[in-house]
């Protein structure tokens, strides 16, 4: 039951969270890129099809936009090698909390 709970409390409301949602776009495409502020990248943990993805990504996205490389096991400062903006490609990792089962 800590899951619900938890999950209860620190809920935004319906509302705020349907809007928030609806600014993230889910794509395949770089084409889609060329109007975001945040890309977030979430490929596979490999150098070479991260760099491949960095460069691709950066012809069409904006001179302004944070490009965010969600990794776990490879450092952030080796795969900013492959961008042309170090200072704007940032790590990040998404967490996913195990799940409590209320009979556990």
């Amino acid at each position: 039951m800590f899951w619900t709970k938890r999950s209860a409390e620190s809920a935004l409301p319906k509302r705020k969270k349907q809007a928030l949602l609806k600014r993230i776009t889910p794509t395949v495409s770089y084409d889609d890129l060329s109007d975001c502020d945040l890309i977030i990248e979430a490929v596979f943990e490999n150098r070479e099809i991260k760099a491949k993805c960095t460069q691709q990504s950066e012809v069409v996205i904006s001179n302004t936009a944070v490009y965010a490389s969600n990794t776990s096991t490879l450092p952030i400062t080796g795969l900013a090698k492959a961008s042309t903006r170090p200072n704007q490609f940032i790590g990040l990792h998404f967490f996913l909390a195990s799940r409590q089962d209320a009979a556990g």
